[in-house]
């Protein structure tokens, strides 16, 4: 058995389209010229970005490479999505998830290929754990060291440099060069760019960034950073061992025992200082984040199942896939399959023919019918299970 269906699907950025085809990225502008296009990609941020990411959804979708993964989640959610350079574009990756938010999609996704995800306000970047995990947190003492150049520096030269700026980039683009031009454009001069190993990048479209935040995520895949001074010269500098950010957290006084009971718990190697009902930590912006949200008396984070009926499905079965293989898929999301009718020899023989299909926000019980439409049997759907029965 070997067939292939294709479904077209009407766009629509908040939900799951993993076809696995390879989306050609729109004309790009780079940093340097900021030459508009009649195309530019809008990007949620911000409040819209965090909003996105709590949507749920399942995804079953097998046969993508990350690229592939990540170009289609982009469109699917609106969110930009940066790989690290570190990281292998084209490694094949089967990601099945519960009915989660498209966060722990995300997150599911970088996992799978080994790789952990970091989520900004106005992108998410995917790539090895040390420098994905450090990345906010450099982002915000970078953003820290240039404010105290606000009262040192011309007002006019303090917004040049804060304003954001069109950064995305095409294809061949060397990150030297991206490094340099954004410093151009937000009056800056970069004393040392030839530090920064040369590199050929592919095309990227990015939403607006400041210099600092740009910056931070180049030079962060390159274990790097930056200074600045007063004459408005940046020094590229490698990157600390340790990366952490000092903040200040305030706890009403009949919380704060049970603060602290409940952080020593989550984090018993962190070092607090209080001072009356005020703790003062230094550590990543993540940790901080859970520190304030382990302070909220809705700590639940719980995130509801969804009947099977109720659940839409994309997946892509290359051509090869065995029904095998597509039956482990299902049992990783949680979709458990069971056939009836056949057994031994026969129900092995079925189970390595192979199956070729290409789906995309299917509902379930239409999802099913079409994948197992060659075989002569009947598709039962209730809240738990999918039953395959032959007819006799």
């Amino acid at each position: 058995m070997h067939r292939k269906i294709s479904k077209a699907m009407a766009k629509n950025t908040c939900r799951p389209r993993m076809t696995g085809l390879l989306i050609a990225l729109l004309a790009l502008t780079t940093i340097v010229n900021s030459v508009a296009t009649a195309t530019d990609r809008k990007f949620l941020t911000e409040k819209q970005l965090r909003d996105s990411l709590a949507k749920r959804r399942s995804v079953v979708a097998s046969g993508l490479t990350l690229r592939q993964s990540i170009t289609t989640l982009e469109d699917d959610i609106g969110i930009a999505v940066l790989l690290d350079r570190r990281a292998n574009p084209s490694l094949i990756l089967d990601v099945s998830t519960r009915y989660v938010t498209n966060e722990q999609i995300i997150t599911t996704l970088a996992n799978e290929a080994q790789l952990f995800a970091s989520f900004a306000d106005r992108f998410i970047m995917i790539g090895p754990k040390l420098p994905t995990h450090r990345l906010r947190t450099l982002m915000a003492i970078n953003e820290q060291s240039i404010d105290k150049l606000r009262t040192r520096i011309d007002k006019d030269a303090f917004s040049k440099l804060t304003r954001r700026l069109p950064c995305s980039w095409p294809a061949l683009s060397e990150p030297a060069t991206l490094i340099t031009a954004a410093a151009s454009a937000a009056g800056l001069v970069i004393q040392n760019p030839e530090v920064i190993p040369h590199d050929l990048w592919a095309e990227k479209q990015m939403p607006d960034l400041n210099f600092s935040d740009f910056a931070t995520l180049i030079l962060n895949q390159f274990d790097m950073t930056f200074e600045l001074n007063e004459k408005l010269e940046a020094t590229l500098i490698p990157v600390s061992e340790s990366v952490a950010i000092e903040q200040r957290h305030r706890v009403s006084a009949k919380q704060k025992s049970d603060i602290i009971r409940i952080w020593k718990a989550a984090f018993p190697e962190l070092s607090v200082s209080w001072s009356g009902s005020t703790a003062t930590v230094v550590a990543s912006i993540e940790t901080h984040e859970q520190l304030q949200q382990l302070t909220r008396s809705d700590r639940s984070n719980e995130i509801p199942t969804d009947g099977l009926k109720n659940r839409k499905f994309t997946m892509k079965a290359p051509p090869g896939t065995t029904i095998q293989r597509l039956l482990a898929s299902f049992e990783k999301s949680g979709v458990k399959i069971v056939i009836k009718g056949r057994d031994g020899a026969e129900l092995e023989s079925l189970l390595q023919q192979t199956i070729e299909f290409d789906l995309s926000d299917s509902p379930c019980d239409e999802f099913f019918a079409r994948i197992f439409e060659d075989l002569d049997a009947d598709i039962e759907i209730d809240e738990q299970q999918v039953t395959v029965r032959f007819r006799p």
